[in-house]
């Protein structure tokens, strides 16, 4: 509401539910059929059959108000020239009152004008900017997008469509018009002049629908000229009885508006708030659901009364009304499906389809409910009236309540906006640097892989030694990012060992051991990105606060180039979509898919102009658009060499950088061969002319799905961009005196091979702790592969080797040190909770331990792994 004006509450509660309804009709035709002209005739016909009733209403009123005037007329004309001036009007006002007519009773032969202008509005709207119609040609009309120029008089271009559609207005209103007076037919005459007027210059698509709509209404009015009327008198207990279900009909609309614009995406919203936030954007979550909820109620209320009052229905509006509510409540809670993880676009993944059982279930409720519905309404109907008043009072506080918490996590982002500089990157140029960058989901496993099929990163990554038999102590970053940064003392054994400190508090240290050790140690500190620093999910530097010689920055988003266009996307799309997606979840099941539509939501402009900021993938080769959180965090890595300089001879010991990075967190689908970025993927001959790829040493790489090619496509680029970084280096000297050290957190969910290194105990797939540990060491040279078992806990003993003598946790007191000496003692965490919010206490919550003896094999023997218990 802050931020929306009454044009725009109006233009929400009246225009935007005839768009979606339009949209979805023509997207679902085109899809169907492929054809603009076809499409634009079925909207024609369903709109003109949706919209029936109300014209017929209106034609009614038209009537009725023909004929009162007409009886009335003679008094009128005696009382005028009888009497003057305020006589005049008092006798008028008293021979009204005896004729039970209001003067603002002759708007009700203006109702049918009235009811096109909405129409017309979401008409003009989604079809004149409707990117399917642009190059459609029609017989001679060679472009629906454009207008149809079919007439040439010398170098003057005449569109013929607008006057076809003017004529049949006229012809069409001639019929309708029999009998009436000639104000009525000056109106009808001067709108279809209007109508001209405006679509002279529209695009012959739009042209071409008003016709048909106006073909339509000109058989309508010729087969109401056979059709006899039927005069249904209404008694004064029925006009009562319509006067006390109207409080209902208006309770329970608003009870559905309530739901589906509030209370479902309220709770889409409210648990995961950080998913929808940026460090360098906080954005107004209310807001959306302030306009889905007038989405919302222009269905139900505005246009639900418009048709169920004018048509005097209301008792069948409570029931309709009643029966939408109740099993929009079944359907999302009953029958709610988890189709596959949602992004900030609210786009599944890996979208899950629903069982044919499921369906004819939901379907055989669906009726019960009516059923049972009726019998009440028909025996007990004061039961349904009365249901209304407490399920408006409960939903009301419910959506209150989401608001609060709402507005409150919206507003505890507030601390971003004091961490927004933009990063710099410095170096020694004479002293020692050491560089730690931890790629976010990042597989060991996939190296070989990588580097087979790109072999020039063999010279980018000259000097490193990778590491096959990684493994990290956690599959989430939360418990497999701690012992990165500070060592064996924060494995999620270790942690859960200091009983009386929060994971919050241990978590922080950890992310600030290698920092402090190095900054007292009179090294320049840089730190990127920190993984929930603060425990929050958009990391929060105040943790730095008091170390002068920490530089700390968050630079996802800030260096991407297309971020304020993608914020505008995304404000775009969830304007539009918040309501799409609380529709779908409170829908029969056996529609959602196509309310879903691949996550377009039935927006035919987004799908084919490919600017979305999701990617949507048809397979494995094909796909369109780009991943919001994927450019953010994959941009930090193409502009490295942008922010990286060189310090000033002798100016410190030499330089700390700590990188967190989560490309290969965001599967992508990109361009091959290189790996680049495109909205119009299109890999399908690469991939069968380069299938051999995914084989390394006997083992086949098990790239069966989206999900699978696009982490591999990914973790690829990632390796690319930092490989132009590290030539970057060598340009500006200071790549030999660099230690660098690659490691992520955990593996992605992922498998080596479909047949024999998949799952131990059909509890966990290894790969999930299977990190990524590559390290370039000074003046190293060549790309070694050691298959020497290692955790990525040593991270922090390699970082201080050689630099700092006999190094210690600067808030433990505790050296840092080594301890593969003993590696069959660590136990391996299982747990699947990512989420910093749930595991908010001072251990962890439950989950599988496990232990890994190296003697007994490698890392995939399952022979070697041990189930230790679940606590």
């Amino acid at each position: 509401i802050r931020y929306m004006n009454i044009i725009s509450i109006l233009y929400f509660l009246l225009i935007r539910p005839l768009e979606l309804i339009y949209e979805f009709i023509f997207s679902v035709s085109y899809q169907t059929y492929g054809n603009a002209f076809f499409s634009i005739v079925i909207l024609s016909i369903s709109v003109g059959l949706l919209s029936l009733p109300l014209y017929n209403r209106a034609d009614k009123l038209q009537q009725e108000s023909t004929v009162i005037e007409k009886h009335m007329k003679p008094g009128k004309d005696r009382i005028k020239k009888a009497f003057k001036g305020d006589e005049q009007v008092l006798l008028l006002q008293a021979y009204y009152k005896e004729k039970h007519y209001h003067p603002l009773m002759i708007l009700r032969s203006s109702f049918s004008l009235l009811l096109q202008i909405p129409f017309f509005i979401a008409a003009y709207r989604m079809l004149s900017s409707c990117i399917v119609l642009r190059g459609s040609p029609l017989g001679p009309i060679a472009d629906l997008g454009a207008p149809d120029g079919l007439l040439r008089i010398g170098n003057a271009a005449v569109n013929v469509l607008p006057v076809l559609m003017t004529v049949i207005n006229i012809i069409s209103g001639t019929v309708y018009s029999k009998g009436m007076g000639l104000r009525a037919k000056l109106q009808l005459y001067i709108t279809a002049l209007i109508f001209l007027v405006l679509l002279y210059g529209s695009p012959s698509g739009l042209v071409l629908y008003w016709t048909l709509n106006n073909l339509f209404s000109l058989i309508k009015n010729i087969a109401g000229r056979f059709i006899p009327k039927k005069n249904k008198v209404r008694a004064a207990a029925d006009k009562a009885a319509d006067r006390s279900t109207s409080v209902f009909f208006l309770m329970y609309s608003l009870c559905l508006s309530l739901f589906i614009g509030f209370l479902i995406p309220s709770e889409a919203f409210v648990p995961f708030v950080a998913d929808f936030m940026t460090n360098y954007h906080i954005f107004d979550l209310p807001h959306y659901l302030w306009i889905s909820f007038f989405i919302a109620a222009g269905f139900f209320t505005v246009w639900g009364s418009i048709y169920f009052f004018i048509l005097r229905a209301r008792e069948k509006g409570v029931y309709i009304m009643a029966l939408l509510l109740i099993s929009a409540v079944f359907d999302y809670f009953v029958f709610y499906r988890n189709n596959g993880n949602r992004d900030r676009y609210l786009f599944i993944s890996q979208y899950v389809d629903d069982s044919i059982m499921d369906m004819l279930i939901n379907v055989v409720v669906i009726i019960l409910i009516a059923a049972l519905l009726f019998i009440i309404m028909r025996h007990r109907p004061k039961a349904i009236n009365i249901l209304a008043i407490p399920v408006t009072i409960g939903l009301v506080i419910l959506v209150a309540v989401n608001m609060v918490k709402l507005e409150r996590s919206v507003r505890s982002f507030g601390y971003t906006e004091n961490q927004r500089d933009y990063p710099r990157i410095t170096l020694s140029q004479d002293g020692k640097n050491v560089v730690v960058i931890m790629l976010d989901r990042a597989m060991g496993q996939l190296i070989p892989y990588i580097v087979n099929e790109n072999p020039d990163l063999i010279s980018a990554f000259d000097g490193f030694t990778y590491y096959s038999s990684a493994l990290s102590f956690g599959r989430c970053t939360i418990t497999g990012a701690p012992a990165i940064y500070g060592g064996y003392e924060y494995t999620p054994q270790a942690l859960n060992a200091r009983t009386d400190e929060s994971l919050a508090d241990k978590h922080d240290e950890s992310l600030l051991v290698l920092p402090v050790l190095f900054g007292q140690n009179g090294y320049d500190v840089t730190v990127m990105d920190p993984p929930f620093a603060g425990y929050k999910w958009i990391g929060d530097l105040s943790i730095f606060d008091g170390y002068p010689y920490i530089d700390s920055y968050i630079s996802s988003e800030i260096m991407n180039p297309y971020f304020d266009e993608m914020t505008e996307d995304w404000s775009d799309y969830m304007e539009r979509n918040t309501f799409s997606y609380s529709i779908r979840m409170a829908s029969p099941v056996f529609i959602r898919k196509l309310l879903y539509d691949d996550g377009f939501c039935n927006d035919l402009n987004r799908r084919y102009s490919n600017v979305s900021y999701f990617q949507s993938a048809e397979d494995m080769s094909h796909a369109t658009g780009a991943k919001f959180d994927f450019l953010n965090t994959y941009s930090v890595l193409l502009g490295l060499s942008d922010i990286t300089s060189v310090s000033e001879p002798d100016s410190s010991e030499g330089s700390l950088l700590i990188l967190t990075n989560t490309a290969a967190h965001e599967p992508q689908l990109l361009e091959e061969p290189g790996y680049g970025l495109s909205r119009n993927i299109d890999n399908e001959e690469y991939d069968l002319n380069n299938a051999g790829r995914f084989t390394n040493g006997g083992v086949q790489l098990s790239i069966d799905n989206i999900e699978t090619m696009s982490s591999y496509q990914s973790q690829a680029a990632s390796l690319e961009a930092l490989g132009d970084w590290f030539d970057y280096l060598r340009e500006i000297g200071v790549y030999d005196n660099t230690r660098i050290i690659l490691v992520s957190d955990h593996g992605p969910v992922f498998r080596i091979s479909a047949e024999e290194r998949e799952n131990v105990d059909g509890i966990f797939n290894i790969n999930n702790m299977n990190c990524l540990l590559m390290v370039k060491d000074f003046d190293s040279n060549g790309f070694t592969v050691s298959d020497s078992f290692i955790t990525n806990a040593e991270v922090p003993v390699i970082c201080a080797r050689g630099l700092i003598d006999d190094p210690v946790n600067p808030f433990t007191g505790n050296p840092l040190r080594s301890e593969l000496d003993h590696p069959e003692d660590f136990l391996y965490f299982m747990s699947v909770d990512h989420n910093v919010r749930t595991d908010s206490g001072n251990v962890f919550e439950p989950a599988a331990w496990y232990s890994y003896d190296p003697g007994s094999g490698d890392i995939y023997d399952t022979a070697a792994w041990e189930y230790n218990g679940f606590y």
